[in-house]
């Protein structure tokens, strides 16, 4: 077996597995192989990997020195699926972001000063930049604290990870189809309105509504009706096709993990996942994501920059549920997802979305080797035990 350094680590409501790009060979169909073999895939136990047999906690981030002025590090993305053999490169994770911020300020990828530093990453994933503020104490990167976050049961520090001029990241455009809003009429005669927009990565937005829902349903309720499940990822694939025919990215038709897709309703009370009642007051919207054709247990950070980026786009259907928008440069939303209210903070600039930030936690859980057998060989160092 050869033997690979990493360090997994939990990061917002993700979890994975973060790798310098030294350590492993480089991008293409060899370092797909090993990732595979070392997270267990294509196996939906993950029985014998590092794997955690879900979306959120089967990715990679990978980190090498960037070359560009407005960078200190490249971060590269992936999705490994589970039901085969493929890593997904397509979008990216601002959860696993604020890992990886965390991971190269201890590794010292980066100096670090006091009160906190911000890791400028380079995303190549979306080709677009990320920066990931860590506070710092005593010269060293602070993961301890009493911030907490929704869908995560044990506090931390506060990092927050902005993504930077995040509109049209994957597709060229803020909105891929052309439209603001538009109607996706099923065979079996269902109409959804829905809106597709591109920021961050691209996102389709129906109304929970149209879907018979109400909007404040949590994960396992959703997933206990397959045939929402379908629907939704019968909808995301029409949406793929019109993403490809009006930018010409044809990758779109297959692409599993691009667009996400989720379905949003105006603010109600509601019960959380931990069986805390979210009052009406505390969120202005309420909204529940799906990724990799099963529903996010939380709410995914990218999503969460394309939603906001879709709250502030009038006459997009999120905008549309919210009634009175806050005014000025600089805006909070509150996201009623699964475990909670989840804070969107957007700040515009001569009439554009400049940044859109969301406020993470992160700790290494463990660090050392992955043990690769032979037959995922690539990168690393012989195992001499």
């Amino acid at each position: 077996m050869r033997k690979i350094p990493c360090a997994l680590f939990r990061g917002g409501t993700s979890k994975g597995v973060v790798f310098c790009a030294e350590d492993l060979p480089p991008a293409g169909d060899e370092r797909d192989r090993v990732l595979l073999r070392l997270m267990g895939s294509p196996d939906l136990r993950q029985i014998d990997g590092l794997g955690g047999a879900n979306s959120l906690t089967s990715k990679v981030a990978v980190l090498s020195r960037s070359e560009r002025e407005d960078a200190d590090l490249d971060y590269d993305l992936g999705q490994v699926l589970l039901d085969r053999p493929e890593v997904a490169w397509n979008g990216t994770c601002g959860n696993l972001a604020s890992a990886a911020g965390l991971f190269a300020l201890e590794e010292g990828l980066v100096g670090s000063c006091a009160p906190a530093t911000t890791v400028r990453f380079y995303s190549l994933n979306v080709r677009q930049c990320i920066h990931v503020t860590v506070p710092v104490a005593e010269g060293r990167p602070v993961c301890e604290g009493d911030f907490r976050i929704p869908g995560v049961p044990f506090p931390g520090s506060r990092i927050v990870v902005e993504f930077c001029d995040p509109v049209g990241g994957i597709t060229g455009s803020m909105l891929p189809t052309g439209q603001v809003r538009e109607r996706v009429i099923l065979p079996d005669g269902r109409v959804f309105d829905v809106s597709v927009v591109d920021a961050g990565l691209p996102m389709v937005f129906l109304l929970a509504e149209n879907l018979g829902l109400r909007g404040d349903e949590l994960p396992g309720e959703i997933e206990a009706r397959p045939e929402i499940l379908e629907t939704l990822e019968t909808v995301r694939k029409v949406l793929c096709g019109r993403i490809a025919e009006h930018t010409g990215m044809t990758s779109m038709l297959t692409a599993p993990d691009v667009p996400k897709i989720g379905f949003f309703a105006r603010s109600a009370a509601y019960r959380t996942a931990e069986g805390k009642v979210v009052e009406a007051a505390e969120v202005d919207f309420l909204g529940r994501a799906a990724s990799m054709q099963k529903m996010h247990r939380a709410y995914m950070v990218s999503g969460a920059v394309c939603t906001a980026a879709a709250a502030v786009i009038p006459g997009t259907v999120v905008n549309e549920l919210l009634g009175t928008f806050p005014e000025g440069p600089q805006k909070v939303l509150r996201l009623g997802q699964p475990y909670g209210a989840m804070n969107l903070h957007i700040t515009e600039e001569n009439g554009r979305i400049a940044r859109i930030g969301v406020e993470r936690s992160a700790r290494r859980l463990m660090d050392g080797h992955v043990y690769v057998p032979e037959d995922g060989k690539g990168g690393g160092e012989p195992c001499r035990r």
